[in-house]
């Protein structure tokens, strides 16, 4: 398999996995407020799944920005 395939392979992996992530936490956040529980505790538990989130999904923007590097040129 060329580069240019396990390149497209990769992308569309991690994008997939991406939406996937964003999703579930979509869901999660749509439940917090239904839970009933203070505003506190649902600020709190908010930041935990933002927290999270991020930690999950920016390893996987890593690798795509690795394959498609930004154009830092002016």
């Amino acid at each position: 398999m060329n580069q240019e395939r396990q390149s497209f392979i990769i992308q569309v992996e991690c994008e997939e996995a991406i939406k996937s992530l964003e999703h579930v936490y979509r869901q999660a956040f749509d439940r917090l407020t239904k839970t009933g529980l203070t505003e506190r505790k649902v600020a709190a538990l908010t930041q935990a799944l933002l927290n999270s989130k991020e930690a999950a999904t920016i390893p996987l923007q890593d690798v795509l920005n690795k394959i498609y590097p930004k154009n830092m040129d002016k």
